[in-house]
């Protein structure tokens, strides 16, 4: 939902996975050409030179520390080649967050071949999928320990968490996404995402950072200025467009919340109530486990489109989170609703001011089909679709 527009705050990474860039001198290989030696593709003349040169230097080098870093760039160099040989182009590693220094987070750099970027735009951006599938223990949990934590996200939802009216202008529709629409909008997000003007860690101008990573489509939204514009001011890109299949999901959400209305209010006419609206901007993020957004308000889009209470429509993707809504910026006084993997949530009309926000995302809660079939990594991606 619109949950992009936040306090700041900071985020830590995973100690599992090492931040972009970082090698672990431990795996590094007595000979660090040792694996490329062993390539058994044919090498040119010029290039086995090149290595025998190269080799001749390691062995005759007598500072730890020179040789210390020409293995990194040995190690680096093989990544890369790897990366090329299986026809991948990323890096398989997630998003990382640090919680500690704000000036150190950074996106896991992209590894590409084909020099996408020019020079104002970034040369790294953030994967949300592991290449290749993801199984329990990249998640770091057991399927047994995985079912005990599903289990307490269905009890939350058997307490009130029930598709329906939460208040006037604001609709849950509990599952309303397919496992293969949530697939396909996972593997867009991806591709749009690794490309120009994808996922970053937006901050603010004093350097804190959000908790989350984000992607605007059509527009795009400046959390410094909190205003709307066609280029991304981090590094000038455009923003990628609004997928006409997502496009075609909102419209059909928006008319089963008319349904909705109609069936339990005995509404004919819910235009008043709920209006309709054609989205031109979409707000993608996506939160670790450990991310989370503070209370806000939706309102930095035109007065037009806010006096006629133009709602927000809302997608849940991976793991469940926690949502909390309510007339007031109080978290004690908010409203609390489970949001789950294929959940559409509506708010306008007379909600469309609604405070709102994230209390925290639920681990190893995302449907293992889902998981298995895209290798979405641990957290939640949310889209949130509204028209300017």
């Amino acid at each position: 939902m619109a949950e992009t527009k936040t306090d700041s705050a900071k985020s830590s990474p995973p100690e599992s996975q090492p931040r972009g860039g970082d090698i672990d001198a431990s795996v590094i290989p007595d000979n660090p050409l040792s694996d490329f030696m062993a390539d058994t593709n044919p090498v040119p003349w010029h290039k086995k030179k090149k290595k025998n040169a190269l080799l001749e230097f390691i062995s005759s080098c007598d500072q730890p520390k020179e040789q210390s870093k020409f293995k990194r760039r040995i190690c680096i160099d093989l990544e890369m080649r790897q990366y090329n040989k299986n026809n991948f182009s990323e890096s398989s590693f997630c998003s990382s967050f640090d919680d500690n220094n704000g000036s150190n987070i950074s996106p896991t750099k992209t590894l590409s071949a084909d020099r996408r970027y020019n020079k104002r735009q970034r040369k790294f951006n953030c994967d949300i999928c592991f290449c290749g599938k993801r199984n329990s223990t990249s998640t770091g949990a057991t399927p047994l320990e995985k079912n005990e934590e599903n289990s307490i996200g269905f009890e939350m939802q058997e307490e009130g968490t029930d598709e329906g009216i939460l208040r006037p202008g604001m609709v849950l529709l509990k599952h309303h996404l397919t496992h293969h629409e949530q697939v396909e909008i996972v593997k867009k997000c991806r591709d749009l995402g690794l490309g120009p003007g994808g996922f970053y860690q937006p901050g603010y101008a004093d350097g804190a950072k959000l908790r989350l990573m984000m992607m605007c489509l059509g527009m795009d939204w400046d959390p410094q200025t909190r205003k709307y514009g066609y280029k991304r001011a981090i590094d000038g890109s455009k923003p990628p467009s609004i997928p006409h299949y997502f496009s075609k999901l909102v419209t059909r959400a928006i008319q089963e919340a008319h349904q909705l209305y109609n069936r339990e209010w005995r509404k004919n006419y819910v235009e008043d109530i709920l209006p309709s609206m054609t989205p031109d901007i979409c707000i993608v993020n996506f939160y670790s486990t450990s991310g989370r957004l503070g209370l806000h308000q939706d309102r930095d889009e035109r007065e037009e489109s806010l006096q006629k209470g133009l709602p927000v429509v809302s997608f849940s993707i991976g793991d469940s989170a926690e949502f909390l809504y309510g007339d007031l910026r109080d978290v004690e006084k908010a409203e609390n609703v489970l949001l789950e993997s294929g959940d559409v949530l509506i708010f306008g009309g007379d909600s469309r001011h609604v405070y709102h926000g994230v209390s925290s995302i639920i681990s190893n809660s995302a449907p293992e089909e889902l998981v298995q079939d895209t290798g979405l990594c641990p957290g939640r991606l949310n889209l949130t679709f509204r028209q300017y």
